[in-house]
């Protein structure tokens, strides 16, 4: 199978991120915990939320461990004789100029520092769906719920469990709690 799997909220612990780096940016308490965006989750402008996001991308990009069992599972699902396609649309991996250049390069060497197993990176603004299609994708690892939602049109997806996707649920949808719980989810679809 090809599987897609996003960066942000699925291999790493986006949330631990904002609250922590974003508690001591803002000198704030976070005010909502259920939310993707850090103008909701310290109720700030949006502004200040792209000032926050220019002031510690990069930092997050490079040195934000992977979550628990991520580097196995990756290495598991490979040996299982499963393609592995990264799918993100990190901030500034879109943008054709140099810091969209020094953001992909990043991203890659985040994977390779790692010794997280890829077989391709896609760097895309959205449209992750048509993504998927393009590469034709069997399965996508996804966390943020209008992906989830729009990938699962006529695709399968298996649900990163995170406060914002809370309420997402659907035809072809699943939710994990874990990479191992991913790997046995794998499992049973490929079967």
């Amino acid at each position: 199978m090809r599987i897609g799997i996003d960066v942000d909220g699925t291999l790493t612990n986006l949330q631990r991120f904002v609250f922590d780096r974003g508690t001591k940016y803002f000198n704030k308490s976070v005010v909502k915990t259920d939310c993707m965006q850090v103008r909701n989750t310290f109720g700030v402008s949006a502004e200040e939320e792209g000032a926050f996001w220019d002031d510690n991308i990069f930092d997050y990009a490079a040195n934000y461990k992977p979550l628990d069992y991520a580097k196995e599972a990756l290495m598991e699902l490979h040996e299982m004789g499963h393609e592995i396609i990264i799918i993100t649309a990190r901030y500034h991996t879109y943008k054709y100029n140099e810091v969209g250049e020094k953001m992909r390069k990043t991203v890659v060497n985040w994977f390779k520092d790692n010794d997280l197993y890829f077989d391709k990176i896609i760097f895309t603004h959205e449209g992750k769906k048509y993504r998927c299609r393009e590469n034709k994708i069997d399965v996508m690892i996804e966390d943020k719920a209008s992906n989830i939602l729009s990938i699962a049109e006529d695709r399968k997806v298996i649900v990163m469990d995170q406060p914002w996707n809370r309420k997402t649920e659907g035809e072809n949808i699943s939710r994990v709690y874990s990479w191992s719980e991913v790997v046995k989810k794998i499992e049973e679809i490929s079967e």
